[in-house]
């Protein structure tokens, strides 16, 4: 009888998952066979597990995930030949017999043995362990299956298809990471990634898939890159690319607009910016039963100070202060002041008007020189202690100044100071947050992150947090020394 596979060729299509992917599949039927003691020898099982763990503690942050092939090369490698082919051909096997849709959902309800939801078994025997409810791979296997259940038929059924492209190397996952360039260009301080894995390969009947939870760390870490540092590896025509085809086969997701938005600014298109900027706002009110108009505003005028548009900067920022003040949001209030307060300064008009100028490396170093004669005059104030209103004027000044002339070696002593005043004014939940933002910064010189590191220490308060925060520091100590 012909596998599932069989039949007229269809239009290749790109098919759509929440949480689960192919590669967590196999992950469940490895743990599921590790808890059966039949698959895994004496030899293989530390290994093993060990490979396991790592994967989905990997899986919870990374959008990277390996192809079938490269999971059977590895248990190769756990143990001695001819073992170790008998290991791989035994996995290999035992997914190839899933070949209908019935098989992976008869699997996905055999895990209630394992998970110890079967009453009538007690718990169960001498043929197979119990996970913990509490333990990783327990809850692991308890969300996959969850979420199986929860599938629809038609859902189900792309799963199992996906399932055994993968199996049988007919289909991929659509990496949104592309290979790394062989050959460097010294003069170029930004290497971005060339290869491009999104070109559609009209030979596959079942071109791939993408997965929801993959695409939101995707997007999220670009972000959050665009956000610190102004760039990320991958380059803005890529970029552009991947967020094309991400917006085709998941339109919903409105982080797309978020980045997209970034992107534009790094490429200084203003209009794009602008209308991006709109549409993930609007994304946003759309979901949200409570509007936060001030923030939008807010990001508005960020926006147009940006591109050093200022009358329309302060347009916006009236504008947001005036929501902030109805809905009663004295953080943004104080943010929005801060920006007005900055764009009507001194300090604005000197920097811009020489920036305007010329935009060399002399100007930034003189920037950054007067940013931290700033920062050492708020330590001071914070000393002598000043009222909070002019410190976190001046601390929002500091921080401002640095994002829009994209100074480097700012953010861990602005950070640092930031928890310090939060530390002192009565908000420990605040200077945790500014401290831990602090450590995560980079670049930064030792003597910054000495002093954020020993700051941070000060203000835990127990033995495992000290114990990490020390762990950290000398990995960063000895990764800045090499």
């Amino acid at each position: 009888m012909d596998d599932f596979f069989s039949g007229p060729a269809r239009t290749p299509l790109i098919i759509r998952t929440p949480f689960i992917t192919p590669f967590k599949l196999v992950l469940l039927f490895l743990i599921y066979e590790f808890c059966h003691f039949q698959m895994f020898s004496t030899t293989t099982i530390p290994h093993a597990v060990k490979y396991l763990v790592e994967c989905v503690l990997r899986s919870k942050e990374s959008y990277i995930e390996p192809e079938f092939k490269d999971i059977l090369a590895k248990f190769e490698e756990f143990d001695q030949p001819p073992q170790n082919m008998a290991l791989v051909d035994s996995i290999r096997s035992k997914l190839a017999r899933m070949k209908y849709p019935d098989n992976l959902f008869q699997f996905m309800t055999s895990l209630s043995n394992i998970l110890d939801l079967n009453e009538e078994d007690g718990g169960g025997n001498g043929d197979y362990t119990v996970l913990e409810a509490n333990s990783l791979f327990g809850l692991f296997a308890r969300r996959c299956r969850v979420e199986f259940l929860r599938y629809s038929t038609q859902r189900k059924a792309e799963l199992f298809e996906i399932f055994r492209g993968y199996i049988t190397g007919k289909a991929k996952n659509k990496q949104l990471v592309p290979k790394q360039e062989d050959a460097m260009d010294e003069d170029i301080k930004t290497v971005y990634l060339s290869v491009d894995p999104i070109g559609l390969d009209e030979t596959y009947r079942l071109d791939g898939w993408i997965s929801d939870d993959q695409v939101d760390k995707f997007l999220t870490q670009q972000a959050e890159n665009m956000e610190r540092t102004g760039t990320t590896n991958v380059s803005p025509t890529t970029l552009d690319r991947y967020l094309d085809f991400l917006q085709k086969h998941a339109p919903d997701l409105g982080k797309i607009y978020q980045v997209r938005f970034l992107n534009h600014i790094r490429t200084y298109e203003y209009e794009g910016a602008v209308e991006n900027l709109h549409q993930f706002y609007d994304y946003c009110f759309h979901h949200r039963e409570t509007p936060m108009y001030q923030y939008a505003l807010l990001s508005l005028g960020i926006l147009e100070a940006k591109f050093k548009h200022t009358q329309r900067a302060l347009m916006a920022f009236d504008e947001a202060s005036i929501v902030a003040r109805e809905h009663q949001d004295r953080e943004c209030l104080n943010e929005v002041q801060s920006w007005i307060s900055f764009l009507k300064g001194k300090v604005y008009d000197d920097v811009t008007t020489e920036s305007d100028k010329n935009e060399d490396d002399g100007l930034k170093n003189t920037t950054y020189l007067k940013t931290m004669h700033q920062i050492q005059r708020i330590q001071d104030m914070l000393k002598s202690g000043k009222h909070p209103i002019k410190v976190f004027e001046k601390l929002y000044q500091c921080g401002i100044l640095a994002y829009l002339k994209n100074i480097d070696y700012v953010a861990v002593p602005h950070f640092s100071t930031m928890a310090n005043a939060w530390q002192q004014y009565g908000s420990h939940l605040l200077a945790d947050t500014y401290n831990k933002m602090a450590l995560e910064n980079e670049p930064a010189t030792m003597d910054d992150l000495e002093h954020a590191y020993l700051q941070t220490i000060d203000s835990v308060r127990n033995v495992d947090g000290i114990y990490l925060v020390l762990t950290s520091a000398i990995k960063c100590s000895v990764s800045m020394l090499v």
